[in-house]
């Protein structure tokens, strides 16, 4: 009986969770401090990880769904939102990247999102503008199996895949002039983070470890920001010097959004 009632107590806590997310504006970010106390509430009724996480299985799609990307860029079996980014997620990068226009991008897992951003990129070029796409990829055959992706649909010259290979805390093990020569000594004015994968909580050195190599005032964001191991790096970003983080826009894995080298950093929930 009591675990019944736990199960009952479980199903109308994520009934009411997927009921708030569809009521917030879906273009705003909301702040952290907001989500960490959600990440509280809901958690009292939930004793598995990640309360908040991909609770809406409306932003799962099937590849011919995204209507956004080349022809023939995905295929008609892919499945988008499960362990990629949720088509939402991409078609909004796609206009804010249009919008903002950054002409040197890097992102940290490589998959659909160098696909996205290969396209970006094709825009530009057609608008007479130069972009860069640097994308670090801790699996090497990956960086293969992606390049074939995007060879076959013409736009692999417009990004630069490198194996980007992580220690057993996911912690990249690049070296400074592995990057600089992939960025072509160029300051990143725009940061994708959707990558590494690895134990709980291993994108926490991520944004530290790139910042350096970041423009002043570099425009970030960070895919499953709603996971319990990335609202807590977020939470330590949040103290960073120079770090500003605008919140989180409310898909189902949660986008995070910020600033990168500014003059000064904001603290969560402002």
């Amino acid at each position: 009986m009591k675990s019944f009632i736990k199960r009952l107590a479980r199903m109308s806590a994520d009934g009411l969770y997927v009921a708030y997310l569809r009521g917030l504006n879906p273009e705003k970010p909301y702040p952290l401090r907001m989500w960490v106390d959600k990440r509280k509430m809901f958690g009292v009724f939930k004793s598995a990880r990640d309360p908040l996480f991909n609770k809406l299985s409306s932003e799962v799609c099937a590849g011919s769904n995204v209507e956004f990307l080349p022809y023939g860029a995905v295929q008609e079996n892919d499945v988008i939102g499960e362990w990629t980014m949720s088509k939402a997620v991409m078609k909004f990068l796609l206009e804010k990247m249009l919008e903002e226009k950054p002409r040197v991008i890097m992102e940290c897992g490589s998959g659909l999102s160098s696909i996205l951003l290969a396209h970006y990129a094709s825009i530009a070029s057609a608008d007479g503008f130069e972009v860069l796409v640097v994308s670090l990829e801790q699996d090497k055959e990956e960086v293969g199996r992606n390049m074939s992706r995007l060879r076959s649909i013409g736009l692999e010259s417009y990004v630069k895949i490198i194996h980007a290979p992580t220690d057993a805390e996911g912690n990249y093990l690049l070296d400074a002039k592995a990057i600089l020569s992939a960025t072509r000594n160029s300051k990143v004015d725009c940061l994708i983070i959707d990558g590494p994968s690895g134990p709980e909580g291993c994108r926490i050195s991520t944004l530290p470890f790139l910042s350096e190599y970041c423009s002043r005032n570099a425009r970030w964001y960070l895919d499953d920001a709603l996971r319990d191991g990335e609202l807590n790096a977020l939470v330590m970003w949040a103290g960073l010097s120079g770090c500003s983080v605008e919140g989180i826009y409310p898909f189902s894995k949660g986008l995070a959004v910020g600033r990168m080298n500014c003059l000064v950093g904001r603290p969560s929930g402002s």
